[in-house]
């Protein structure tokens, strides 16, 4: 999940891929992007290279710069550098194409409406709800988390719910940090909290940033206990029904019809395994329609109103010194808000998450100041979406 899933590494088998910044992907990390915004030329042997757009631009006037950006990705998908679906909306206008294989076993391609596993991206729903429940005067986000825990461990007596949006509760990631075994099993909520509440702190809480998926497990503990329903059905109550996010929910182990099948750099599938693993830290899926539904809604407060909008969208934590672990993703990010990196690009500020779980990779960006909302859904760890997120930006700014 932009460090969702563990990566394979820390479970044993060879490793999936190194996410040297940030891990927010179930292994949930994004991929580190490079800071030029270039994309290597080479393409992997093992990538199959269709490049079919195969969804149509909406009837009216054409997304400004339309041609560019098509050229731009089409190259990448010949380069076995991109398969997935791409979507760009500002102001009105919209830019939807998809590239490369749905499945390479049946040669379905990837279409608009083509399901994807978020990974991480998960994290900006899961904070959603906190904030929900905090407007309900359900909780607060000063409250101590050990407030909704029975036999609380005393290492987390002071950390908040806000610390834990923001990971800098210092609880260690269980992902990425803890080693466990490859595969994951099934496990309740319950469960995957007792594998990291009696691990030590990484640091004092609330005295810097190490992105951890434990975090938001814990959250999505909390919002079951608050609430007396499951974390998959209050979302779904909450946000995606009055969203209209029909094609968004709580994956399952096996890939089910509509969705895309992941594959790693080397072309495998990943070995199926429970996204109860992944829970409230990475294991949703979605569309990049449904996506964009979600990304209106924040700019048009939809769900909460605008002070509520504008502390999800703030600097909670400033980003650790470069090349700490667990740290940010970009050069230009300032910190981590709840469930978002808020960065300052060249093209103003950006808010984004990055979600990785294997094989796949997710991007969703808003400039909030230009109205661009970039979304980029991948069923290939070949495919570095913040990369081509950022050129996507650069593209659309350049005219």
């Amino acid at each position: 999940m932009t460090r969702m899933t563990r990566t394979r590494a820390s479970w044993g088998r060879a490793a999936v891929v190194a996410l040297v910044l940030l891990v927010a992907v179930t292994g949930c990390g994004p991929r580190p992007s490079t800071s030029s915004g270039s994309i290597p030329a080479s393409t992997p042997a093992s990538t199959p290279t269709s490049t079919s757009a195969t969804t149509p631009e909406p009837v009216g006037s054409p997304f400004p710069a339309a041609a560019k950006i098509n050229t731009f990705l089409t190259g990448l998908a010949q380069r076995g550098q991109l398969s997935g679906t791409v979507l760009l909306a500002r102001d009105g206008y919209r830019f939807v194409r998809a590239y490369g294989l749905a499945d390479r076993a049946t040669g379905a391609p990837n279409t608009a409406g083509t399901m994807f596993r978020i990974g991480s991206v998960t994290k900006q729903f899961t904070a959603m709800a906190v904030l929900l429940l905090q407007q309900q005067h359900r909780l607060d986000v000063t409250d101590r988390v050990c407030s909704y825990l029975d036999d609380c461990p005393p290492s987390w007596a002071s950390i908040t719910i806000g610390q834990l949006l923001t990971h800098s509760s210092g609880i260690p990631d269980y992902l990425n940090e803890l080693g466990l075994g490859w595969p994951p099993l099934a496990a309740t909520p319950a469960e995957l909290v007792a594998e990291f509440r009696d691990a030590p702190l990484n640091f004092a809480p609330g005295t810097r940033m190490r992105y951890s998926n434990s975090g938001y497990a814990l959250l999505g503990y909390l919002i079951e206990r608050l609430t007396a329903d499951t974390y998959a059905h209050f979302l779904q109550h909450h946000i995606f029904d009055p969203l209209a996010m029909r094609h968004t929910g709580f994956d399952t182990t096996e890939v089910r019809p509509g969705h895309a099948v992941g594959y790693y750099a080397n072309g495998q599938p990943p070995t199926p395994y429970p996204m109860s693993a992944a829970y409230s830290a990475g294991a949703l899926y979605s569309t990049a329609a449904d996506m964009q539904r979600w990304d209106d809604a924040l700019q048009h407060n939809t769900l909460l109103p605008p002070a509520a909008m504008q502390q999800m969208f703030a600097v909670h934590i400033p980003c650790p010194p470069p090349a700490s672990p667990g740290g940010c993703l970009l050069p230009t990010d300032l910190g981590y808000g709840y469930g978002w990196f808020v960065a300052h690009e060249p093209q103003g500020t950006l808010e984004h998450h990055v979600g990785h779980i294997d094989g796949y990779f997710s991007f969703n960006g808003i400039y909030p100041a230009s109205h661009l909302h970039i979304i980029v859904l991948s069923n290939s760890e070949t495919t570095d979406t913040l990369t081509i997120a950022r050129t996507l930006a650069a593209i659309v700014h350049r005219g």
